[in-house]
């Protein structure tokens, strides 16, 4: 597995993930110290996911019909081209606005960007090792979330900002020339005479027809959508909630509460990278199960029976391995679709399953929202419950169709 496309790969995730996560977190900061209003933070992170699901779809189709090597340099010379459009924009009149349009873009190309990274890992690692190969690049992200605030934070300052868009250039630069360096086979099979609009059409359709003889991504598909719906919209939702204004836990312990989720979502990426080989269907439907009994667990911090600190420690420590668990099924889940999904069409059906998942999250967060409004102390144990119950009926349901896929 451990190719000298694979490493570059690797490399060109590793610079080009840690730019943008620095670059985002530099923005939210910098947006925040300069308006001071929760309302445009808001609105600006909204319509970067807006933006991000809108082309999602359009990412798939070209990733399958342009050259994957291509694509990945064009779009990190673009997070290039906007760290500097965001250097200068610190010096400008308007640039909470400037910031929010590249924002925006950033949001865009960045779903350009997952679904042909994800379609060319099987093309540099064999069958065997796409399981290892996608907690390599899973674990590469999160440490980058973990590190890339923590970087950020110590060379931010607000009315030094520029320096460290300037860093993030540079980050983007090594991100570029890696791939310049990668070797990809050419997949090109672009119609000139074609609109993209109606290219993208075509193959959408294509799609359609090919999932239609595909039940099992479909099903899957329905997997991830269904605990993004429920667990991560809980997670992020509901957790967060609870802790800053409920419980009224100090921004500082706040920090480390979010820390420890990211080192948990690191840890169970790594996990897979370490043990992909031993991570059959069964394990993962048993992991499945585990996750559902965790979450119910969380329904202790929540019954008052430990002081507000206590129950902290613990709802974090719960959350923590939680995170662990979701995030090792889901890459499992990734590496599922991968294996069932001829290599013409990946990226196409892996943009349909991100766009899924990522539909299921403002849907889940709306409702947990509500949640969270109205129930209060024990009140919330009914809902952890009933959702850990879901969380079963989800794993039941996956056992039959993991056993439906050809590994």
């Amino acid at each position: 597995m451990w190719n000298r496309n694979f490493i570059l790969l690797l490399c060109s995730q590793l610079f080009s993930v840690f730019g943008n996560t620095i670059i985002q977190f530099s923005i939210s900061l910098y947006v925040l110290d300069k308006t001071g209003s929760s309302t445009v933070f808001a609105l600006i992170s909204a319509l970067s996911i807006i933006s991000r699901v809108i082309c999602l779809p359009f990412g798939g189709v070209l990733s399958d019909r342009v050259s994957k090597k291509k694509l990945m340099i064009i779009m990190d010379f673009i997070y290039l081209l906007l760290s500097i459009g965001l250097v200068l924009s610190v010096f400008s009149d308007n640039t909470v606005f400037i910031m929010g349009a590249i924002t925006v873009v950033i949001g865009m190309v960045s779903s350009f960007e997952t679904p042909v990274v994800q379609s060319a890992i099987p093309i540099v690692c064999k069958k065997e090792d796409i399981s290892q190969a996608n907690g390599i690049i899973t674990s590469v992200a999160m440490l980058s979330n973990i590190l890339g605030p923590i970087i950020a934070g110590i060379v931010y300052r607000f009315d030094q900002a520029y320096m460290v868009f300037i860093i993030c250039g540079f980050l983007f630069a090594v991100a570029v020339i890696s791939e310049i360096l990668l070797k990809l086979p050419n997949n090109s099979r672009w119609n000139s005479t074609s609109s993209i609009l109606s290219v993208v059409y075509e193959d959408l359709r294509e799609v359609v027809e090919y999932l239609k003889g595909k039940k099992v991504i479909l099903r899957i598909s329905l997997i991830a959508f269904l605990l993004n719906l429920f667990i991560s919209s809980f997670i992020s939702v509901i957790i967060p909630y609870t802790v800053r204004v409920s419980w009224n836990i100090s921004s500082e312990l706040f920090g480390v509460m979010n820390m420890l989720f990211a080192i948990g979502g690191l840890m169970g990426s790594a996990f897979v990278g370490i043990y992909a080989k031993k991570i059959n269907s069964k394990i993962t439907t048993k992991l499945l199960i585990l996750n559902s009994f965790l979450f119910m667990a969380l329904a202790f911090p929540y019954s008052e029976l430990f002081n507000v600190n206590m129950s902290f420690w613990i709802l974090t420590i719960l959350a923590t391995v939680l995170q662990g668990v979701f995030t090792l099924v889901s890459v499992q889940l990734i590496s599922f679709i991968q294996m069932s999904t001829d290599i013409d069409m990946l990226g196409r059906v892996m943009s349909f399953v991100m766009m899924a998942s990522m539909l299921a999250m403002p849907i889940g967060q709306f409702i947990f929202g509500i949640f969270g409004e109205i129930l209060v102390g024990k009140s919330m144990i009914v809902v952890i419950l009933i959702t850990g119950f879901i969380s079963i009926l989800i794993s039941i349901y996956s056992k039959n169709t993991f056993n439906k896929i050809e590994i």
